[in-house]
């Protein structure tokens, strides 16, 4: 059972695979409103001296039209006058995997700056060329726009992170709009490389991963510091460029006052050593897909932090508070402080993934909070296997981790979404492979949640102003309990198992060896010496995935994925291939991945086999054979980037 729900994790499973560009497509000028909408709890604000004291949430819609996103779920709100008029209009970052897919919606402000009002209509963010402003995500997270003047000329600039390979979006502005996105430079970048194990090393993929961004200054340099949150736990690198010219150093860890890394709890057995590798996800208490907002909110002069997170697992709080605190060391941390509960408990919030912004949306002085929530929708007929709009609410006030369902961007309901299909074949589909239902709906029991699909909408949080100040705060900093130590910077792989005195690569692998820091690998098998009278040979090129880990082929539902690229470079005069390369099997979904023997421990081997032949009169002896390998890996969780390798061998005969 617990294979079948690992097999259900990471497989979005098309039970119909046919082509559909849902990319382009957004439903929500369609006339369709939300019905079930649900009703909020009484939230429990924390006790927070200084800090706004909010009102209950309060849904932003239109008048014509619902306010919401489609496509993956994900919302992602912002404040900024894009017409010029005067008021703030509503701009919202959606997420869908893709290259240009993942944009800003704006919906311009027809009430007053006091009183914001809007249709419902909208239109997408571009530059100075009339380019859309989108970034390239491929997993889990969304084009998050923060409104920032990061060069200091006076007009305010777009900002935001990316999954991966961590690069931060910048579009400048200008006198007419904004100036057609950049980079922005950061120290370590160039020497991502797959195969470090250090997580908070700039050569381990984890470092990049998942970048969650937002700029403040953290050192009182008049520089704006990047903050950085998600599967690499909660960091800064400061600026230590120009405002002109940000150049932004390493991305270290934040403290709290006690010297501990910053988390929002913690696994008690785990040991951290300076210099030694780090879970972030045990040490920091995040389930990855977390977010990080720097704001003085208590407004005591000293930068305080609200982070949040993906909300899918039973004891999570969603939004958490950290106060910020002058020591001999810099700024750091008190501990958590779950920024609102409910009397009795349980889960605060409807959804899954809240995201923040903090602005004054109603123009009278004083912060409010701005606040988009991942809704759960179905179709009330399930037969219509199609998605709807009614609110699924026992999947709202629940969670997705408890009830075996998935993230934005991995629900049922996109799975099925537009493809050719019919209630008979689902249910005969079901019947014969058992773990599609655990897929589809979890542990819910009812066939209308298939047609699960997360929207995204926004909401605000008004502010009033606290009575009660907050005295900035200054004590003594416990030494920390790690530093970035740049010897150890370039660990590799191969560095770890020397050092553990663990079994090294021969010269001639013949076994690939998978693990938390390799979740793939391959190894190139072929005959050194050709004896006797044989003439053939086969070369196989045999991987290994970890549990959870996949590859893809070059099926047209994983065009947004890099599918396994097999080539041979040979003397043609010497050899020739027999036939075309054999590929191992596959399962297939909305992605279609290979599959093989499977170990005890969940991980599978397969492989791809090309036959050579001898050219017959050929009078040479040996001859080379370059072999070289393409693929990308994804689990349920993550997508790490694309691998290119290649290697050279000399057959001799």
């Amino acid at each position: 059972m617990a294979a079948l729900a690992a097999i259900s994790l990471f497989f979005n499973i098309n039970l119909f695979a046919q082509e559909v560009d849902d990319g382009a497509i957004d439903h929500s000028m369609n006339g369709e409103r939300t019905t079930n909408f649900p009703e909020f709890k009484e939230l429990q604000f924390a006790d927070i001296p200084g800090g706004n004291l909010l009102s209950q949430p309060v849904r932003i819609d239109g008048t014509k039209f619902e306010i919401r996103t489609e496509k993956h779920g994900l919302i992602y709100p912002a404040l900024y006058d894009w017409d010029k008029d005067g008021k703030k209009d509503l701009l919202l970052g959606e997420f869908y995997t893709g290259q240009t897919e993942s944009r800003i919606k704006v919906y311009l402000n027809k009430g007053t700056k006091e009183k914001p009002k809007y249709t419902g209509e909208w239109f997408y963010a571009t530059d100075v060329n009339g380019d859309t402003l989108s970034c390239y995500q491929w997993c889990c997270i969304g084009t998050h726009p923060q409104i920032v003047d990061l060069d200091g000329d006076g007009y305010e600039d777009i900002i935001s992170g990316q999954y991966n390979p961590g690069q931060i979006s910048w579009w400048r502005g200008s006198e007419k709009g904004f100036l057609p996105r950049q980079f922005i430079e950061q120290e370590g970048y160039e020497h991502c490389k797959e195969g470090g194990t250090m997580s908070w090393s700039p050569y381990s993929n984890t470092y990049w991963n998942f970048t969650t961004a937002r700029f403040a200054d953290f050192n009182g340099d008049g520089l704006l510091d990047l903050f950085v949150a998600g599967s690499g736990g909660f960091r800064v690198a400061l600026n230590k460029g120009t405002k002109e010219h940000p150049v932004l150093g390493l991305r270290e860890f934040l403290f709290h006052v006690d010297g501990t890394i910053l988390h929002v709890q913690r696994d008690p057995r785990e040991v951290v050593k300076t210099g030694e590798d780090v879970i972030p996800e045990r040490i920091c208490g995040s389930d990855g897909h977390s977010y990080i907002f720097p704001y003085d909110w208590d407004h005591d002069g000293v930068l305080d932090l609200f982070i949040h997170d993906g909300y899918t697992e039973a004891g999570g709080d969603g939004i958490y508070f950290f106060r910020g605190v002058n020591t001999d060391d810099g700024i750091r941390f008190e501990e958590a402080v779950p920024l609102f509960t409910v009397a009795d408990g349980s889960k605060a919030l409807p959804g899954c993934a809240p995201m923040i912004m903090v602005d004054d949306y109603n123009n009278d002085g004083v912060e409010d909070l701005l606040l988009g929530l991942s809704i759960a929708t179905v179709n009330a007929d399930p037969k219509k296997c199609e998605c709807g709009y009614e609110a699924a609410n026992k999947i709202n006030w629940g969670w997705l981790r408890n009830l075996g369902l998935q993230f934005p961007g991995k629900d049922a309901g996109l799975a099925l979404q537009g493809y050719d299909y019919s209630w008979e074949k689902i249910e005969a589909r079901m019947q014969e492979q058992d773990f599609l239902k655990s897929y589809f709906i979890g542990e819910m029991g009812d066939m209308r949640y298939m047609t699960m699909r997360h929207r995204g909408y926004p909401f605000v949080l008004y502010g009033k102003k606290n009575p009660e100040q907050a005295v900035a705060k200054t004590e003594k900093a416990t030494p920390k309990e790690f530093k970035f130590d740049s010897t150890r910077m370039t660990f590799t792989y191969q560095d770890l198992k020397r050092e553990k005195g663990m079994d090294i690569y021969k010269e001639t692998q013949i076994e690939p060896e998978v693990s938390m820091y390799q979740p793939v690998d391959y190894v190139v098998l072929l005959p050194p010496y050709l004896y006797g009278q044989t003439k053939e040979f086969t070369v196989e090129v045999k991987f290994k995935t970890l549990a959870d880990y996949h590859i893809y082929n070059h099926a047209k539902v994983n065009s947004d994925q890099v599918p396994v690229e097999i080539t041979f470079e040979y003397p043609e005069d010497i050899l020739e291939k027999v036939g075309d390369l054999q590929e191992p099997k596959t399962i297939a979904g909305i992605r279609e991945v290979y599959t093989g023997e499977k170990a005890e421990d969940g991980s599978e081997t397969f492989s791809f086999k090309q036959v050579f032949k001898v050219k017959e009169g050929t009078t040479f002896e040996k001859a080379p054979i370059t072999v070289k390998v393409i693929y990308q890996t994804c689990s349920s969780q993550t997508c790490l980037p694309p691998v290119e390798k290649e290697q050279t061998f000399k057959v001799i005969f």
